[in-house]
């Protein structure tokens, strides 16, 4: 069994100057972000293992009142295998449970100008499944291959409806590349390779 273990402090400093106003808004934050990792092989060829990690993004302006913004914080569970099919090749299976906090939406509170000032209620969802097989298939022929599900939505806005997919992500992406480089004679040490990039409607 192998275990993980990491952190990271991340430290914010911004000064924003009006001069036809002559006004200065200065922000600053700082958060720890943790990371735990574990790993457990049952046996040789099979390794599973989970994780859980935490992010941190500045999130620059101010609210109605004057208030600044918090930082937005991602939180992510991940679980996973992989699997050495010989000592060639190998295949990861791993899902994801990623959540978003802390995401600006626009504030509609009755005593809140329409349109004009935004307000930190919103979250968004992303959940999904990877797949990757790589390796080497015969002397010289390597492959990589992989397919994504990404399940990203949104769960809780002011404006935008729950539910929504989120605009630029597709639902399946999928991925060949394939490579080969001469063993003997004349050519060898040349190569050559050949790609494929799929990617769902969005």
């Amino acid at each position: 069994m192998k275990l993980l273990l990491g952190g990271r402090f991340d430290l914010f400093r911004q000064s924003e100057e009006d001069r036809i106003a002559n006004t200065e808004t200065k922000q600053s934050g700082n958060d720890f972000s943790p990371r735990v990792g574990i790993v457990y092989q049952p046996i040789q060829p099979i390794s599973l293992y989970a994780s859980y990690s935490r992010s941190f993004t500045p999130t620059l302006g101010t609210g109605f009142g004057g208030d600044v913004f918090q930082p937005e914080r991602g939180t992510q569970y991940e679980i996973g295998v992989k699997a050495d099919l010989n000592d060639k090749l190998s295949a990861t299976l791993a899902l994801y449970d990623l959540t978003r906090s802390n995401v600006l939406t626009e504030d509609t509170r009755p005593d809140v100008p329409p349109g004009q000032f935004s307000i930190q209620v919103g979250e968004q969802k992303s959940r999904g499944v990877e797949l990757t097989f790589q390796g080497e298939i015969l002397p010289g022929w390597n492959i990589i291959a992989g397919y994504a599900y990404i399940d990203a939505k949104v769960t809780r806005d002011n404006t935008l409806p729950v539910g929504l997919r989120f605009r630029a992500v597709p639902e399946n992406t999928f991925n060949l590349w394939t490579s080969y480089e001469f063993q003997r004679g004349s050519l060898q040490g040349f190569g050559a390779g050949v790609g494929l990039f799929f990617v769902g409607e969005r």
